[in-house]
C-alpha cells in the first residue's frame, strides 16, 4: 500500500484488519503482544520470559 508509512499506527492497524478480515481478538493480539509465557513454553524449550518487538 503506497503511503502505508504516512498512517497513525490505529490507521495502520485498522486497515491491516479490513485486509486480512480479523476479529476483535485478532486485533487485540497484536496491540497486547499476543503471547502468554504457557504459550511460549509450547514454541520452545524452558521458556522463562517474554521479549517483545514492535511488527
Amino acid at each position: 500500500m503506497e503511503g502505508f508509512y504516512k498512517l497513525s499506527p490505529g490507521q495502520r492497524i485498522e486497515w491491516l484488519a479490513n485486509l486480512a478480515d480479523l476479529d476483535a481478538s485478532q486485533i487485540d493480539a497484536l496491540l497486547s503482544g499476543g503471547l502468554e509465557i504457557a504459550q511460549a513454553d509450547k514454541l520452545v524449550e524452558n521458556a522463562v520470559g517474554l521479549y517483545s518487538l514492535p511488527l
